[in-house]
């Protein structure tokens, strides 16, 4: 189930990276196969994850897990905003549909970020977006996600206001 990553071997840095990969490989999963995202679905998928990484239970994979949930939640709540945002800056230049379903994704898991984790600043979740990006994707992924997530957090208001 795991997306097999270009840097097969570079290191998880920390449990929100691991957390984000995670939501993204759920996401793309469930694009690629046609099925409907729920929260029991990508419970499964991050323990499959974790055991496919061979990651044993411990303050690093809850810690992940915890963070992953609330995310995937927020995807899910603010989908249809969160394509809004996406949908007609990648319209521009490229087209949604011709879009790699990880590119989609991982922009997805960004600007939920953007707009729902106040505590998480914007150029983080752009920098790991684009670093996610660069290692599932290529290099060329990385430079057009951090393009369509900066016009996003220019044209946002500010973090405190975002969730009116």
């Amino acid at each position: 189930m795991a997306i097999i990553s270009n840097s097969e071997e570079a290191p998880r840095p920390n449990s929100k990276r691991f957390g984000r990969e995670a939501v993204m490989q759920y996401l793309f999963s469930c694009e690629v196969k046609g099925e409907i995202p729920s929260a029991e679905t990508f419970s499964n998928c991050y323990e499959l994850i974790c055991n496919e990484d061979q990651l044993a239970e411990n303050r690093f994979t809850r810690k992940a897990k915890e963070f992953a949930v609330e995310l995937y939640t927020q995807v899910e709540l603010n989908r249809e905003r969160i394509d809004a945002l996406l949908v007609p800056r990648c319209e521009e230049g490229w087209g949604w549909d011709r879009i790699s379903a990880v590119d989609r994704n991982i922009m997805r898991v960004a600007v939920a970020e953007m707009l729902c984790f106040d505590s998480i600043p914007d150029v983080v979740s752009i920098n790991e977006a684009v670093e996610i990006g660069r290692d599932f994707s290529g290099s060329a992924s990385g430079s057009f996600i951090n393009g369509v997530l900066n016009r996003i957090m220019r044209e946002l208001p500010p973090p405190e206001k975002r969730k009116e």
